[in-house]
């Protein structure tokens, strides 16, 4: 006899007692969960069946949801009221892992729905009224801490030109860019003319406050080979 016919053999004989006697091995069973770390001991018991039965687990789950669907969502809804927290963690990390794909999509659908993109931009606008002043309010002080008397004004206002006309000759959009962000993550730069240069909008947007020196990493992290773009340059 093959282990697997000795298994089965053997769970024959266990659902048969328990069908002369059911109230037995009820008794025997709430027993046991009152012993010290039964409760532990059933937790892992219970995640290795479902990793050994992973197909039946999603098979089963996927039955339930579809017979009690509304119960389901009732379930999900009264959980995150009260997990709030969870929650929020939850939302912020599949955020940080699709943020591209999530980008991508917006995008896209701020192209197919121009007026209900406008629309949502409005009512962000209103629901969060007050911690954008505060972000503005924070990022103005912050950029004229930037800016100094020796910078040269006319060279400034030549390159917020250039990046006009680049804008009107190519039809996309090109801003300034602070090569050294003026309030970067781990340094900060000048508002002056030679931290300045003309690129697209995309390209400035994908950057952020980003800025790593040549030959600087976090401890840990390999040194990447990249372009350092030369001080001064527009593009």
């Amino acid at each position: 006899m093959t282990p697997e016919e000795k298994r089965a053999r053997r769970r024959e004989r266990d659902r048969a007692a328990y069908a002369r006697d059911p109230e037995k091995f009820r008794k025997l069973s709430r027993e046991n969960r009152l012993k010290p770390g039964a409760a532990e001991q059933h937790k892992e018991d219970a995640k290795a069946w479902a990793l050994r039965n992973a197909e039946r687990v999603k098979a089963l789950r996927k039955a339930w949801y579809e017979k009690n669907r509304r119960v389901a969502i009732e379930n999900v809804r009264a959980w995150k009221k009260r997990n709030p927290a969870r929650v929020l963690a939850s939302q912020r990390s599949r955020a940080n892992i699709n943020r591209d794909k999530n980008r991508t999509a917006r995008k896209a659908w701020e192209q197919r729905n121009p007026k209900a993109a406008l629309e949502s931009f409005r009512r962000y606008r209103e629901r969060n009224r007050a911690q954008i002043r505060a972000r503005l309010a924070v990022s103005k002080e912050g950029r004229e801490k930037r800016r100094v008397l020796w910078a040269n004004p006319d060279a400034i206002l030549e390159i917020y030109r250039h990046a006009e006309l680049m804008t009107r000759t190519t039809g996309r959009l090109h801003v300034v860019d602070h090569i050294i962000p003026l309030q970067g993550r781990t340094v900060s730069g000048l508002h002056v003319e030679t931290n300045l240069r003309v690129i697209e909008h995309n390209e400035n947007a994908r950057k952020h406050n980003a800025w790593e020196s040549p030959g600087w990493q976090r401890p840990g992290d390999e040194a990447a080979p990249f372009a350092v773009p030369r001080q001064g340059s527009l593009f």
